[in-house]
C-alpha cells in the first residue's frame, strides 16, 4: 500500500476503487501483451515500462503504430467490447513491463462515478488520436527517411543517447517494408550524419 501509485493524475478515491478491481500482470521485454483476446473484456493500464503496438493486417503481417508509456492506457482496451470482431491490434513490451488489467464492468461503473477516470479516459482517446493522425500523415505524405526517423525515435531506449538494438530486418518487418529497403534508406541517413551504424545497432545523431 505504501508503494507510489503509478497515476498520479488519480484521486485518492479512484485510486481505492482501482486497487480493489485490478490484477496485475508482469512481462518480459519482447513478450507478447494486448493481444485482442487480451483486452476483449479488460482494460489495460500500464503501470511500469512501455509497450509497442501494431495492426496487423488480412495477411498476418504486422506493421509499428506507436509506444504506450507508463501511466497510460491502452485506449484499444477501452473499446474491446464494442469490437464484434477481433480488433487486430497487439502489442510487444519494449522492457520489463507492469500491466494492471480491470475487468470491463467495474470501469463502465466508473463512468457514472468518477470525474477523474472520464477526465482520464478522454485524454487518452486525444492523446491516441493525435499519435494515429501523425501516422497518418507519414504513410500519405512523408518520405521513407521522415518515416524511419519516427520508428527510431520511438524505439530509443535513452533520449540523451536514442539508440536501437535491432537488425535491419527486424526494422523492416515491424515497419511492413523490404529490408532492401530500410538498409538502403539507412545508408543514406548515415551518409547524411543522422544515424550511426553497427551490427544490430542504429544509434540516432540528433
Amino acid at each position: 500500500m505504501n508503494e507510489q501509485f503509478p497515476f498520479p493524475s488519480f484521486n485518492p478515491e479512484l485510486q481505492k476503487m482501482i486497487r480493489t478491481a485490478y490484477t496485475r500482470a508482469y512481462f518480459n521485454e519482447g513478450d507478447p501483451v494486448l493481444y485482442s483476446s487480451q483486452i476483449k473484456h479488460t482494460v489495460a493500464l500500464i503501470a511500469k515500462g512501455n509497450i509497442k503496438i501494431f495492426r496487423e493486417d488480412e495477411e498476418g503481417r504486422d506493421m509499428f503504430l506507436y509506444k504506450i508509456n507508463a501511466g497510460q492506457v491502452c485506449v484499444y482496451s477501452l473499446l474491446g467490447d464494442l469490437f464484434p470482431q477481433p480488433c487486430h491490434i497487439k502489442g510487444k513490451a519494449m522492457e520489463d513491463t507492469e500491466v494492471w488489467f480491470i475487468p470491463l464492468n467495474y470501469v463502465k461503473r466508473w463512468m457514472t462515478k468518477s470525474n477523474c477516470w472520464n477526465e482520464f479516459v478522454l485524454n487518452s482517446f486525444q492523446l491516441h488520436m493525435m499519435k494515429i493522425n501523425s501516422i497518418l500523415d507519414m504513410v500519405l505524405f512523408k518520405k521513407l527517411d521522415e518515416r524511419l526517423e519516427y520508428y527510431l525515435k520511438s524505439h530509443a531506449g535513452n533520449e540523451n543517447e536514442p539508440c536501437v538494438q535491432a537488425s535491419h530486418r527486424e526494422i523492416a518487418d515491424e515497419m511492413n517494408l523490404s529490408r532492401e529497403t530500410v538498409s538502403r534508406v539507412l545508408k543514406k541517413m548515415k551518409l547524411q550524419g543522422k544515424v550511426k551504424l553497427s551490427r544490430n545497432q542504429v544509434a540516432w545523431i540528433d
